[in-house]
């Protein structure tokens, strides 16, 4: 596994070292519910995302904690950018045929970077329906799946590696990088997808 690193205005930023201390990212959601006699009625979902944290804790790499500050003047604006738990890892296509529930064969527009094996996110842009596949053969343009496809999916429909979000904005006030007492730095950072 490769180290993580966050894509911003065309800058890679790259972490100084493979082993992040966490990373976590999962699903969110802005819903409305309507109640009737103590019932959900109907839900109105505004809105489904990532949403994250990321934390090195005590690296000594002094450029990267300078380099993390260029980063935070862009990001504290509500830019976009990117954030790969593994750089070498960073799958991001589309789907260039419908496919039904059932289905066990995507066609992609790139095979590029995906790996049997591994899983990913399938995620339905239109409905936000979201499926987590795993890879069993590629032989491009075509990824056959170890299991069948639980929703529906359409032209355009993304597939990308489950923990690569290729436009998320930060969720942090504060600069996310504490200066800790021998010399070394700590990173806790915040994030969300943005959907835009």
């Amino acid at each position: 596994m490769a180290a993580a690193r966050i894509v911003w205005n065309a800058n890679n930023l790259d972490f100084p070292e493979p082993i992040l201390s966490d990373f976590v990212a999962k699903p969110h959601s802005n819903r409305a519910f309507a109640y009737s006699d103590g019932n959900v009625a109907s839900v109105a979902l505004k809105s489904l995302y990532w949403e994250g944290r990321i934390v090195l804790d005590k690296f000594t790499d002094a450029q990267f904690e300078a380099d993390l500050h260029a980063w935070f003047s862009w990001a504290v604006q509500g830019k976009q950018y990117a954030i790969a738990r593994d750089s070498s890892d960073v799958v991001n296509t589309t789907l260039t045929q419908a496919q039904s529930a059932g289905d066990s064969v995507l066609k992609v527009a790139s095979g590029t970077g995906i790996t049997v094996g591994r899983r990913y996110l399938l995620r339905n842009v239109a409905t936000r329906e979201e499926e987590i596949v795993k890879v069993s053969a590629i032989a491009a343009p075509d990824v056959t799946l170890d299991a069948a496809l639980k929703f529906a999916h359409a032209v355009g429909d993304v597939l990308r590696t489950q923990h690569y979000l290729p436009k998320i904005v930060s969720l942090d006030d504060d600069f996310p990088v504490v200066e800790n007492k021998s010399s070394t730095w700590t990173f806790d950072h915040r994030f969300r997808e943005d959907a835009a």
